[in-house]
């Protein structure tokens, strides 16, 4: 139908694979760049000027922003958007500092600012997407919110503030409310960037994906104990986030590895041992091993600390019914 919601996203879907169509029929060799900037470049075609200006870190590790001043265009990429025109938002609807990609929060800091104090000459934004448009006052919050959340990293690291407790001070939605319902802006990807930050201050890894890593390759247990041994340790090597590690856990019990993910999340209850939903993890994973009696155990703790867990109150009630819990 002319109206259906996934038209938008099945054009697009169209006008890409016709475009690597016609990419795949041609005899055109390639041309790589012949010129590279590690900051900014100002290319002059007579006319019109294109200034190009660093911005990776929240999207990939070569971002750029193009601003073209004889038209006030300003081109932001794939990092951001204030609106979108579909349910597709494609990398528009993340606005995170994404793991494994190399950050410079400084240079794209420096940057950005530098376009916001265009203002003037901007008049029109263009995200790197289709379906997605911004606002300069759009644009603005990102950038602030961004320059927050590394200002704060900073300050906490210096103060010897934990990344708990900056990560309960920096909440989406109680510290940045007019973000918080905005597109591309979730709590998850707010904990994402400010984590990325923790571990560019503090030269600190991820326990949780350290530990994922070795449970994955098979290592010994003396490789796992030397890993947990670091949380409370006075110089660690490693910040450990029950969220993290339980998420992990998921992604082996979703896998099928059950044994992989029984360690992670008895891991968890061991590092959180006030934590309920530590123990409803290992809970769900001992009853998909078959172990019924150690998972009843570990749902009914989970209950003793948290007796509004629905969950664990629904599975117990199934289990002791003998229906089916899976």
């Amino acid at each position: 139908a002319a109206d259906a919601p996934e038209k938008g996203r099945l054009q697009e879907d169209l006008t890409f694979k016709r475009l690597l169509l016609e990419a795949a029929g041609t005899d055109t060799p390639l041309a790589p760049p012949t010129r590279t900037f590690a900051n900014r470049l100002e290319l002059d075609l007579g006319d019109t000027t294109f200034e190009l200006y660093y911005i990776g870190g929240m999207h990939s590790a070569s971002d750029i922003a193009i601003f073209v001043p004889e038209r006030g265009l300003l081109m932001t990429g794939d990092t951001m958007a204030d609106v979108w025109l579909t349910d597709t938002a494609g990398c528009l609807a993340s606005f995170i500092a994404r793991p494994n990609v190399r950050h410079d929060f400084p240079l794209l800091l420096e940057n950005w600012n530098a376009l916001l104090a265009r203002k003037e000459s901007i008049k029109k934004l263009i995200p790197g997407h289709w379906n997605g448009e911004l606002t300069y006052e759009g644009f603005e919050a990102r950038v602030q919110y961004v320059e927050a959340l590394w200002e704060g990293t900073n300050e906490a690291v210096a103060a010897g503030t934990g990344l708990d407790e900056m990560l309960t001070g920096f909440d989406l939605a109680t510290r940045f409310p007019e973000l918080a319902e905005s597109p591309g802006c979730s709590q998850g990807n707010n904990t994402t960037t400010i984590t990325e930050m923790w571990m560019i201050q503090t030269d600190m890894e991820s326990a949780a994906q350290v530990l994922y890593d070795l449970l994955d390759e098979g290592a010994e247990e003396f490789a796992i104990r030397n890993v947990v041994a670091h949380r409370g340790a006075e110089s660690p090597s490693y910040f450990f986030l029950e969220a993290q590690i339980n998420v992990n856990g998921y992604r082996f019990l979703q896998g099928e590895r059950t044994e992989q993910a029984k360690t992670m999340f008895e891991i968890n209850v061991e590092l959180f041992p006030e934590s309920w939903n530590t123990y409803d993890s290992l809970g769900e994973a001992l009853l998909t091993d078959g172990d019924t009696d150690a998972a009843i155990a570990m749902y009914e703790k989970s209950l003793v600390l948290n007796p509004e867990n629905t969950n664990g109150t629904q599975v117990l009630e199934r289990i002791r019914s003998g229906a089916a819990v899976n």
